[in-house]
């Protein structure tokens, strides 16, 4: 399987990334970065490993205030957006296409 990582989640991931860096230092960040890519490399072994949502989406749990959601479509896992989960479900379902 391929992994494609949208325009949309990379803004958030840089968004994420800037605030845990300016908030808590690079080592969180960094931290936090090497969990991003262990936890798609789970995604890319085993797709289903994340909680299906919103009927074609996927969604992982990175951190206790971060989940990564996903689709698949044939052999292409889309990343579609990383979100805080402390937002409403509402804007999450607003960002999702």
């Amino acid at each position: 399987m391929n992994i494609v990582i949208t325009e949309q989640a990379t803004i958030k991931l840089r968004e994420i990334v800037f605030y845990l860096q300016s908030e808590f230092g690079n080592l969180v960040a960094n931290k936090f970065l090497d969990n991003v890519e262990h936890q798609l490399l789970m995604i890319k072994n085993e797709y289903t490993i994340g909680k299906k949502e919103f009927k074609i989406y996927y969604s992982l749990v990175l951190v206790k205030q971060v989940k990564v959601y996903y689709k698949v479509i044939e052999d292409t896992i889309y990343v579609m957006t990383f979100f805080d989960t402390r937002q409403s479900t509402k804007r999450l379902k607003q960002i999702l296409p």
